[in-house]
């Protein structure tokens, strides 16, 4: 039973919304929304080629999207120029590792403004806590 009010539902919603503003505003002028975001970041995070199902499967869970929807991300990163497909197999282009090396340093510069003074035990506080309740509600979800 959830007896206080500190560290609610609404909390991690308008947090993450505030995060979520953050990437939106370092997206702005690309050709990457959110989901297209994330898809690069799993092809080029690290830097190895990943077959298009496993991708599309991990697009999938993370973003609790449908099978088309992950396909149709992964098919927009491949008519953009920005991943390539080899068969099942992609990888993503100078033009897409480039882009993705460019969103990722400016996020990094915000998560370290963020981050900023927090005892590094509170953090790894946060992380377990935020793990914890991410790894319930899947399990919520793919009950």
């Amino acid at each position: 039973m959830i007896t206080s009010d500190t560290f609610t539902p609404r909390t991690i919603g308008e947090t993450e919304n505030a995060l979520r503003a953050l990437l939106t505003r370092e997206l702005a002028g690309t050709s990457l929304d959110y989901p297209a975001w994330v898809a690069l970041r799993l092809i080029v995070e690290p830097p190895v080629s990943i077959s298009s199902s496993i991708a599309a499967e991990r697009l999938r869970q993370g973003l609790k999207i449908d099978p088309a929807a992950a396909d149709a991300v992964l098919e927009r990163l491949i008519e953009s120029g920005l991943v390539a497909a080899s068969g099942d197999v992609l990888i993503g282009t100078p033009a897409g590792v480039a882009l993705h090396t460019d969103v990722g340093a400016r996020v990094r510069s915000l998560t370290r403004t963020l981050w900023a003074g927090l005892a590094a035990e509170d953090l790894a506080t946060a992380q377990h806590v935020l793990s914890t309740i991410t790894q319930r509600a899947n399990a919520l979800f793919g009950a």
